[in-house]
């Protein structure tokens, strides 16, 4: 399947074209999507399964980021490293009534790449802030929503968020992650 919604591309260093977004699923529930041509524009065999790559952050059992809900609170985007020859990217997925953002870096074939953060993926809670005041806190209102990332000139990756905090106090944050998935203060 290719994406239903979202639609944000990427090359890569050899000319490889990216489409990420959202897809529904048989069960109404959504997940990431990744999809890749070749230079020629056909999809390209070698990543994901036949060309394309299907996200589903609740299948990570390790890193407690979630499962999807629906479209409207789910985001996926996904761009290129040069620096590491990976494709990095950001989500929204949501545990019971809290959205969640995280991250997950894939290498050339689709696979999760276990260098980076906990086994491929990280949760965005900043270090800094209690878990409970960005996303993945208690209560209907605690959430935050990532849904853009780019690789600066020095390989990290910066990352756009809109949070709601449990005392329902909207803010924007702009995280910052080194290529291995820690945070760079």
């Amino acid at each position: 399947r290719l994406p239903n919604f979202g639609g944000r591309t990427a090359l890569d260093s050899s000319g490889r074209i990216y489409l990420s977004g959202e897809s529904e699923t048989a069960t109404g529930t959504f997940e990431g999507v990744i999809v890749r041509w070749t230079t020629a524009g056909i999809l390209d065999g070698s990543f994901g399964t036949g060309g394309v790559l299907h996200f589903n952050a609740g299948n990570d059992p390790i890193s407690g980021i979630g499962t999807t809900l629906d479209k409207e609170e789910y985001f996926f985007h996904a761009t290129y490293d040069p620096y590491t020859d990976r494709v990095i990217a950001v989500g929204t997925s949501a545990d019971n009534a809290t959205l969640k953002g995280f991250a997950a870096r894939f290498k050339m074939d689709g696979t999760l790449d276990t260098s980076f953060g906990d086994n491929g993926t990280k949760l965005l809670v900043p270090p800094d802030r209690p878990a409970e005041s960005f996303g993945g806190g208690q209560g209907a209102l605690a959430q935050d929503q990532c849904n853009q990332v780019q690789v600066d000139r020095l390989g990290r990756y910066v990352i756009l968020c809109a949070t709601v905090t449990n005392d329902g106090a909207a803010e924007t944050a702009i995280l910052r992650l080194n290529s291995n998935g820690t945070f760079n203060k």
